[in-house]
C-alpha cells in the first residue's frame, strides 16, 4: 500500500480589491495562507499581465474641486524593462472621439497611450515575500500592495507557484484617482421665518469621484431645546459618500429673537481647506395693526422703545461688509439683508420697530427667566410677548344715543394671520366688537369691523373696557375703549326776573345769556306754562276745537322768550330776550321752562311784574245842574279831575270832541 501526496497551500482571499485610493498613494492587505499538507511547501510569486493599466476619465473642472498643490505628480516614469509589456486583450475598439459619461471626459486609449506611457506591473502592485517554505501545519502573512498612479485602472493576475504542487491565482485589481466633490450652493436664504420656530434648509454635496469622500462638518452639536443662535448640521460630525453619489446636508437655524441673522459654518472634505457655507434670514413674528392711536403706559415704556426704534432706523446707513470666504455673488445676496438709508422711515416703521423691539426684550428675558406654561381647558399656553396697547376714544356721548365707529386691522407682517378675540369680558359694559375670530388674513390685507357703545341704562360718567386681542403664534394686545356719558346742559345767567311796573299797552324786554357749557351740542325750546295744552274733551264737536285752539292761539301771552328756541354748540353763547306785556292792573308771577332735547334736566325762569293801567279820579260822579230859563247864560259845574297814575295821562272825550 502507499499513499500519494503533493504540497497544498490554502489561501484565506482569492480575489483581492483594493478599490480606488487617492493619486501617488499606497494601500495594503494582508492574507493569511496556510500549508494544509504534510510536506514543506516552497512556493514563489510573479505575475500574469493580461491588459496594460487603464487610464481613468479625468472629471471636468467647472462643477468640482480638485488639489491645487503639487502633492500629487502628473507625470509617469519611463520603464526600462519592457519584456512585461504583453498586448491588451482583445474587446471592443475604443471610439476615435472623446465621449462625455457620468460627468467625466472619456478620452480613447489609443490617445491616452500616445500621451502616457505604460508603468511597469511591478511599480504597481507588490507581494511581500515574493518566495518562501511554510512547513507542514503553519501559516503565513503575505503582504499585498498597491501604488496608485494618477488616474490609473490596474488589474493583474497574481500566480503562487508551489515547487511540486499546484499554482495558485489571486485576482489584484485597484484604481486611483482624485477627490473630486462640489456643493450645490454655498449661500442659504430662509428668508423670514418665524422668530421662535427652527428654520431648516439644506444642502447637497456631491462625490463626483471614484474615492469614497470622506467629510466633516465643523458646527456645534445638536441640542434638545434649541437657545437662541443656535446653528446645527445633521449628519452630524463625520460621515462618508460612495462614490458618483450625494448627501444631503439639513442645516437647522433657531433665531430666538425678532432680528436679521447672518451666520457661517464650515465643512470640512476630505483633505481639503474647509468650505464656508453662509445662512442669512430674518427672525419675525405674526403681527397686526389698528388704525388707532396706541394707548401710552404708564411706566413709559413703549415711548422708551419708540425712541429707541428712532434712534435705531435713523442713524443706520451703512451696508454691511462682504463676509470674508465668500464668493462676490454671494456678497451681493447677503447685501440684501443690511441696512440701508436711503429713505427716511415713516410713522410706521417707527411703530413696527418698536414692536419688534418690544419682543426681542420678552424673548431675551424668556431666555433668562423661563415663564411656566399655564394650562386652560386642558390646553398648554405659553407665554406671549404684550404689546402697547390701542385706544378707541368716543368721546362725550349723549344718553339714549348710539355711536359706533369703524376700525380697520391690516397684516403687516409676512405670514397669513389667524387672531381670536375674547368678548365675554364686555358683556354689560355697553361696548359691542363685531368681530369675533380672524382666519388667515393674508399679509398686506385688510378688514374692516365696527365698534358700537350704547349707554341705554347705563349711568353717566366715565365708562371703559379692555378687549384682549390673541394672534396665533404671535404676541398679545389689547384694544381699550372709552366712552363719557353725559346730557345736554345749558348754564343761565339768571333764573329770576322782576320787571317792576310796566303801563298796560307797553312792553319791558330784559337779555339773558344762555351758555353750553357741556361737551356735547345742545337744542333748547321754550313754552310758557300758559301755553300749555289742556286735556282735550273727547265729546266736544271738531269745530267747536277749532274755535278754541284758534282762541288759544290767539290768546296773547304777557311773557315771551325771543328767541323761543335754538341750538348750542359746546362752549358757544347765545343771548336771549325776555318780553313782559301786561294786558291788565294786576300782579304777574309765571315760571317759563326751557327744555332740553335729549336731557331730564330742565331750567326754569322765575319772572314777575305789575301791570298798570291809566286812569282818572273824579271829585263826582255825575253833575246836577239848577233849573234856568230859556235864552239864558246857563249854568256851570266845576268837575276836578286828578291823576293818581305815577305818570302822566292823557285824556280825551269823544262826546264833547
Amino acid at each position: 500500500m502507499g499513499e500519494v501526496i503533493f504540497p497544498n497551500l490554502k489561501f484565506e482571499e482569492q480575489d483581492i480589491d483594493f478599490g480606488c485610493i487617492l493619486n501617488d498613494t499606497e494601500i495594503s492587505r494582508y492574507v493569511t495562507v496556510s500549508n494544509t499538507s504534510r510536506l514543506t511547501v516552497n512556493y514563489n510569486w510573479y505575475f500574469n499581465i493580461k491588459q496594460k493599466p487603464k487610464f481613468l476619465p479625468v472629471c471636468d473642472g467647472n462643477n468640482s474641486n480638485v488639489e491645487e498643490d503639487n502633492m500629487i505628480s502628473n507625470s509617469y516614469q519611463e520603464t526600462e524593462d519592457n519584456a512585461d509589456k504583453v498586448s491588451l486583450s482583445t474587446g471592443t475598439p475604443p471610439a476615435d472621439d472623446m465621449s462625455l459619461e457620468d460627468g467625466f471626459i472619456s478620452v480613447p486609449e489609443e490617445k491616452m497611450e500616445e500621451e502616457r506611457p505604460c508603468v511597469p506591473i511591478e511599480q504597481i502592485f507588490d507581494i511581500l515575500p515574493l518566495h518562501g517554505t511554510i512547513e507542514p501545519g503553519e501559516s503565513q502573512n503575505l503582504q499585498f500592495s498597491f501604488y496608485g498612479h494618477e488616474n490609473t485602472d490596474n488589474a493583474v493576475e497574481a500566480v503562487c507557484q508551489v515547487e511540486g504542487g499546484p499554482k495558485y491565482k489571486i485576482q489584484l485589481r485597484g484604481q486611483a484617482a482624485l477627490v473630486q466633490y462640489s456643493f450645490d450652493k454655498h449661500f442659504i436664504d430662509f428668508g423670514e421665518v418665524h422668530y421662535d420656530q427652527v428654520a431648516v434648509g439644506e444642502i447637497e454635496l456631491f462625490n463626483e469621484g471614484r474615492i469614497p469622500l470622506d467629510y466633516t462638518t465643523l458646527s456645534p452639536p445638536d441640542t434638545v431645546k434649541p437657545l437662541p443662535g443656535d446653528l446645527t448640521v445633521t449628519p452630524e460630525k463625520t460621515g462618508q459618500i460612495p462614490p458618483f453619489s450625494s448627501c444631503k446636508l439639513i442645516v437647522r437655524y433657531f433665531p430666538g429673537v425678532p432680528a436679521k441673522f447672518d451666520k457661517l459654518f464650515k465643512v470640512q472634505v476630505a483633505h481639503f481647506e474647509p468650505d464656508v457655507i453662509q445662512i442669512v434670514g430674518e427672525g419675525v413674528f405674526p403681527r397686526i395693526k389698528l388704525d388707532l392711536p396706541r394707548f401710552g403706559d404708564q411706566e413709559g415704556l413703549y415711548a422708551s422703545f419708540l425712541a429707541e426704534a428712532h434712534e435705531t432706523l435713523v442713524v443706520q446707513d451703512q451696508n454691511s461688509a462682504p463676509v470674508s470666504g465668500l464668493s462676490k455673488n454671494e456678497s451681493v445676496k447677503s447685501s440684501k439683508y443690511s441696512l440701508l438709508g436711503n429713505t427716511f422711515p415713516t410713522e410706521h416703521d417707527f411703530e413696527c420697530e418698536a414692536e419688534r423691539l418690544m419682543v426681542k426684550k420678552f424673548a431675551e428675558n424668556l431666555v433668562l427667566s423661563p415663564q411656566p406654561v399655564e394650562v386652560s381647558r386642558g390646553r398648554k399656553k405659553k407665554a406671549k410677548a404684550q404689546l402697547a396697547d390701542y385706544f378707541l376714544d368716543f368721546g362725550h356721548v349723549v344718553a339714549g344715543n348710539t355711536c359706533s365707529q369703524s376700525v380697520t386691522i391690516t397684516n403687516n407682517g409676512f405670514f397669513p394671520v389667524s387672531m381670536a378675540v375674547d368678548r365675554s369680558i364686555i358683556v354689560g359694559s355697553g361696548f359691542f366688537l363685531g368681530l369675533d375670530r380672524v382666519r388667515q388674513l393674508p399679509p398686506r390685507e385688510s378688514l374692516t369691523f365696527n365698534v358700537t357703545f350704547d349707554p341705554k341704562s347705563i349711568e353717566q360718567g366715565v365708562h371703559s373696557a379692555i378687549v384682549p386681542f390673541n394672534i396665533v403664534g404671535g404676541p398679545a394686545f389689547s384694544l381699550r375703549m372709552q366712552a363719557h356719558v353725559t346730557m345736554p346742559d345749558l348754564f343761565i345767567s339768571n333764573d329770576t326776573l322782576d320787571f317792576g311796573d310796566v303801563k298796560c299797552g307797553e312792553c319791558c324786554i330784559i337779555t339773558l345769556q344762555l351758555f353750553n357749557n357741556n361737551q356735547v351740542p345742545c337744542s333748547w325750546t321754550c313754552r310758557p306754562s300758559s301755553a300749555v295744552k289742556k286735556k282735550k274733551e273727547r265729546m266736544i264737536p271738531m269745530y267747536r276745537r277749532k274755535q278754541v285752539a284758534k282762541m288759544e292761539k290767539e290768546a296773547p301771552q304777557e311773557f315771551q322768550l325771543i328767541p323761543s328756541s335754538g341750538h348750542l354748540l359746546p362752549g358757544q353763547r347765545k343771548n336771549v330776550q325776555v318780553k313782559f306785556m301786561p294786558l291788565e292792573e294786576t300782579r304777574y308771577i309765571q315760571k317759563i321752562p326751557i327744555r332740553m332735547a335729549q336731557s331730564t334736566r330742565k331750567i326754569t325762569i322765575t319772572v314777575m311784574g305789575n301791570g298798570l293801567e291809566p286812569k282818572l279820579d273824579f271829585n263826582m260822579g255825575h253833575a246836577t245842574f239848577d233849573p234856568i230859563l230859556p235864552h239864558s247864560l246857563g249854568d256851570e259845574k266845576e268837575v276836578v279831575v286828578s291823576n293818581p297814575c305815577p305818570f302822566a295821562v292823557e285824556m280825551y272825550s269823544l262826546e264833547f270832541d
